[in-house]
């Protein structure tokens, strides 16, 4: 496992394939629970392609430690994949950035996934998921005009 790089589900959600490597850290902030910098609140959004058949898939993770009551999960997750083709043209676009496991960077490809994700995610997040295994995932497109990468909900 790379260093800093978080992954609740080790294997593919659209072929199950057990075997997938990290491609990039989009977003977080926090020390995992149990670490000595972790204060109630962590978070992350990684990137990660199967082996088998190329499909990247994003995971997503809230955890917080001040879950109320227990009204939530502390640990809530959710997944969007990206099918090939528009797996290989978003790792393409990636390549262009000199530090994808940054989760702070600030380079293009960072700010619009990080966009594009923010913006996909709020409707869909009002499923809250805890982790439990064979977790659905909601499949994105990539829309790429000129250099603005948007990822989507297909129509």
């Amino acid at each position: 496992m790379l260093s800093g790089f978080a992954y609740a589900q080790p294997a593919c959600l659209r072929c199950h394939h057990p075997m997938i490597r990290p491609i990039a850290c989009i977003d977080g902030e926090g020390a995992p629970h149990g670490s000595t910098n972790h204060a109630f609140v962590y978070r992350y959004t990684n990137l990660a392609a199967c082996t088998a058949c190329h499909t990247l898939q994003f995971e997503c993770c809230s955890h917080d430690c001040w879950n109320y009551h227990e009204d939530e999960p502390r640990d809530l997750y959710w997944w969007y994949t990206v099918p090939p083709p528009d797996a290989a043209s978003l790792s393409t676009q990636l390549s262009r950035c000199h530090r994808p496991f940054a989760a702070q960077c600030n380079c293009r490809i960072h700010r619009q996934l990080r966009d594009s994700i923010n913006t996909v995610a709020h409707p869909l997040r009002a499923r809250l998921l805890p982790l439990h295994g064979n977790e659905p995932a909601t499949t994105l497109v990539l829309h790429l005009t000129a250099n603005i990468l948007a990822l989507r909900l297909p129509h």
